[in-house]
């Protein structure tokens, strides 16, 4: 079994040198998003999405000059195996994930971090983006050695109240 080591290094962005590196988060870090004022992550092998203040965040590295820094304040759900580009609505209110393992795209409301609704795709989804007006979203699905992907979909987003 392989081991990923979790962890995310900060820069200064004035001088691009390296402040350090923030631990705590699930292993194998996929895609970052930042909305808002939340940083989302995916978590590929475990199927994860995490969130937390992205000020805090850098904050904990920044007050942490020459120690190592486990950050704990995430909140974490379960989208499955694989869970690999993500992306939110403008507003912050959902997030999709592409879940390759499980060819489905999970929908998750960021206030509670529930996956509200699995949207079944095409083997192995792997890239993702969400129109500027949020009514589309767009998935590539990759091909693998057992078959299926090398598509693209589209899908039509609608909000029930």
């Amino acid at each position: 079994k392989r081991g990923w080591a979790a962890g995310i290094a900060v820069f200064d962005a004035k001088n691009y040198s390296v402040l350090g590196t923030i631990k705590g988060m699930q292993s194998n870090v996929r895609h970052l998003v930042i909305n808002g004022e939340y940083l989302y992550l995916s978590a590929n092998s475990p199927g994860m999405v995490q969130k937390c203040s992205w000020r805090s965040f850098v904050k904990s590295r920044v007050q942490n000059e020459g120690k190592e820094v486990e950050f704990k304040s995430f909140e974490t759900v379960s989208v499955g195996a694989g869970a690999r580009t993500i992306v939110t609505t403008s507003d912050g209110k959902y997030l999709f994930a592409a879940v390759n393992n499980g060819s489905k795209i999970a929908v998750v409301r960021t206030s509670d971090m529930k996956v509200i609704s699995e949207i079944p795709a095409d083997s192995y989804p792997v890239g993702m983006d969400i129109s500027s007006d949020d009514k589309e979203l767009i998935v590539t699905s990759q091909g693998k050695e057992s078959g299926g992907g090398n598509s693209v979909m589209v899908f039509n987003i609608t909000i029930q109240k």
